[in-house]
């Protein structure tokens, strides 16, 4: 994903124009969290998919019957193996991915805009909203896996996945079209 993320980065460079950006140095520092973040939340979303954790949980908005499920029972080395632990750890976190998002995209509007940052500002609230529903089709969907056949579960955990990858490359160009500050003008 990071090479990914490189070479949008450079299409980016050169597709647009220097007055393509916007100055706007919260948003931008926002942005690159958010990435981080995201970051974060694909690895959990990778450890999700790596131990086919779904169907351990395959209900929502509660996990299992509860909001709080018995957490990191082998201790901290449940991040990485529980997969009712990862469960709530991904959900959580796109919970709280998804009202920074909006926020940020609130933000977002409130400057004054270019062409292109007009076009991308919203992206990543349409991209979070539409991972979050998803991701609840996918956790629903678990309870009719069957090996070797291509079903409903499939279909959204493959979209879903995409969608991740859009969210992303979405934050990407919003952090490539802002900047820190205005260019020195000689």
């Amino acid at each position: 994903l990071g090479l990914l993320c490189y070479t949008f980065w450079f299409a980016l460079q050169l597709r647009t124009k220097p007055n393509d950006k916007v100055t706007a140095p919260s948003l931008r520092t926002g942005a690159w969290w958010l990435v981080a973040l995201l970051g974060v939340q694909l690895i959990f979303g990778a450890l999700m998919a790596g131990h086919k954790a779904a169907p351990a949980a395959p209900t929502w908005p509660d996990i299992n019957g509860t909001f709080v499920p018995r957490l990191f029972p082998h201790g901290l080395v449940s991040l990485l193996d529980d997969r009712i632990t990862i469960h709530f750890v991904h959900r959580n976190l796109a919970y709280l991915l998804t009202v920074l998002i909006l926020l940020w995209t609130f933000k977002a509007f409130r400057y004054r805009a270019t062409t292109a940052f007009s076009n991308t500002r919203w992206l990543p609230a349409l991209f979070v909203l539409l991972q979050v529903a998803l991701g609840v089709a996918t956790v629903l969907t678990s309870t009719g896996i069957r090996a070797t056949k291509w079903n409903a579960f499939e279909w959204m955990a493959q979209l879903h996945q995409l969608t991740a990858l859009f969210l992303l490359l979405s934050l990407v160009a919003n952090a490539f079209l802002l900047r820190m500050k205005r260019p020195s003008v000689l």
